[in-house]
């Protein structure tokens, strides 16, 4: 417990050593949001109607991911069954739901009931934690949306945000998990509960490694009635037909990501091998302090700095796909905490999609964001690890 509650502080110190301006660090907003994700935490793991809602929610996904496997059967016949004489393919039975979840995802955001949650979310975020108005408001949509399609519902006003709220809305995407991705985690043997709860904790932690790392100096502005853009699919087959398309572009973006990034693991472990070291032996030694800070055993910490490693160095498909080969041999708590660790989308690769993108969309703001990136990469990372140790200490009371 004591490793676990000092990790929190060494966290929140990384954050302080990395902040652009300490003198500023606004501590009324980050300790506020610090009690409050203990109050979430303890309502989701501990409060019996919280951890009924979250379990049922987790069935759900699951259910979810059930009916998209027909519709792959239906397409693929075979090939989807992984028992089958092809055996396991990782692009149809993973990812397959990608496609089915995204298409899901573009009709409620076309018939307006996922900008109207998210609507709701923001404002109780605002309201909580004393962040702006359109932090409160991507940082919400971040529990649904990833890294790059949160920050487009505030388009408009993209060019008007101050460097602080950039800090904010970078850490929250980088941090977080899209909806249409989540079913390809649970594919791998992660738990549908804990990455609700993950994705349930984004808005707040990213608002207290943000404001530390980029507290607010300047006045942001105030929107009246702020909604989410509105989509530009004609119809509802339209939304449909695009959120399933745009499933496939996600599915060959990640196919081909992690095959090059395999690969050179691969290659790395090849000229290692001549020292007698490999890729996954450093990796968990450079980061196995983070899994002790966790509260983990021994053998768990140094598999927490292996995780930790080839999530941010690689990406979190990989991470997920070697916690999955070992989460059933553990204890509850164990696999909460790890799966919770390397959740989010903070990883080299990610960094130059979000400088890529966000650029796309504010020209103006390429200089200011090439100049946060890294250490929104680094703040997104410690976002999740940040959540991790809250819900492991809460997990121990």
């Amino acid at each position: 417990i004591l490793l676990n509650f000092i990790g929190i502080f060494v966290v929140l110190g990384l954050a302080y050593l990395l902040s652009y301006d300490r003198k500023s660090i606004d501590y009324k907003i980050v300790a506020r949001s610090i009690a409050i994700q203990f109050v979430i935490a303890f309502l989701l793991v501990k409060f019996p109607l919280g951890v009924w809602c979250v379990t049922k929610v987790g069935d759900s996904v699951s259910k979810l991911i059930g009916y998209s496997k027909i519709g792959m059967q239906f397409v693929f016949g075979s090939l989807t069954n992984a028992a089958g004489a092809a055996g396991y393919i990782f692009a149809l039975q993973a990812l397959g739901t990608i496609i089915f979840v995204g298409a899901m995802v573009s009709v409620l955001n076309y018939i307006g009931i996922l900008g109207y949650v998210i609507a709701k979310i923001g404002k109780v975020v605002k309201f909580l934690t004393g962040a702006s108005q359109l932090e409160g408001f991507v940082c919400s949509a971040n529990m649904f949306m990833g890294d790059v399609e949160s920050p487009m519902t505030i388009s408009k006003y993209l060019h008007l945000l101050t460097k602080s709220e950039m800090m904010v809305i970078m850490v929250s995407g980088l941090g977080s998990m899209s909806a249409n991705i989540l079913g390809g985690y649970v594919s791998l043997g992660m738990s549908a509960k804990d990455l609700i709860i993950a994705t349930t904790l984004v808005p707040l932690t990213s608002i207290v490694i943000g404001k530390i790392l980029m507290p607010q100096t300047e006045t942001p502005i105030q929107v009246e009635d702020l909604k989410a853009a509105k989509s530009e699919a004609v119809n509802i087959i339209d939304a449909l037909a695009t959120g399933a398309n745009q499933g496939i572009q996600l599915i060959i973006g990640i196919c081909a990501t992690m095959a090059a990034m395999i690969s050179f693991v691969a290659l790395g472990n090849g000229i290692l091998s001549n020292f007698g070291l490999s890729f996954e032996q450093i990796l968990g030694f450079v980061f196995s302090p983070f899994g002790y800070l966790l509260g983990l055993e021994e053998q768990y910490a140094v598999l927490a700095g292996k995780l930790l490693g080839s999530k941010i160095i690689l990406n979190e498909f990989v991470a997920y796909g070697i916690l999955g080969k070992q989460i059933a041999a553990m204890d509850s708590r164990t696999a909460t905490v790890l799966t919770i660790s390397i959740a989010g989308f903070a990883n080299m690769g990610s960094m130059a999609i979000v400088l890529s993108a966000l650029g796309g969309l504010c020209p103006e703001k390429k200089p200011l964001l090439a100049q946060i990136i890294v250490k929104a990469t680094i703040g997104g990372f410690l976002l999740s690890i940040m959540n991790a140790m809250i819900v492991g200490l809460v997990l121990f009371i």
